[in-house]
Formats: structure tokens, sequence, C-alpha cells
């Protein structure tokens, strides 16, 4: 199951990020933009599962 993604002000300085962790969405988009395939993500940050990457780009998507 993939992991919510939130916003709260006292954590990351309010950037969305993964629920349960302090990895932002923006981290993994710009690994994304720089090529980087989901299992090296994973291989950095190893908390998140592939799942997590998948509903990451879709989000991002969402908000373009």
């Amino acid at each position: 199951m993939h992991k919510k993604i939130i916003s709260t002000s006292d954590t990351c300085g309010g950037a969305l990020r993964f629920d349960g962790t302090r990895i932002s969405i923006k981290i993994v988009a710009t690994y994304l933009s720089f090529g980087m395939t989901p299992e090296e993500i994973i291989e950095d940050y190893p908390t998140l599962t592939l799942e997590d990457i998948e509903y990451c780009k879709k989000y991002l998507v969402l908000l373009n």
C-alpha cells in the first residue's frame, strides 16, 4: 500500500512529503527528472516502495 502524500507546517517546511517520512515529493520528482529509475530511488530511500513512486508520478501529473 502506498503512503499518503501530506503536508504539515512543522515538518520539511510544509513541503509535500510521504506520510511517516521526511521524503519530499520534490526530491522524488527531481530524481525522476534526472533519469533515475524507481529502483534507484528506492536504493537511496528504502522506506519507499515501487507503488509509492508510481503514485508520486500520478500525483505530479495532477499538479501540472
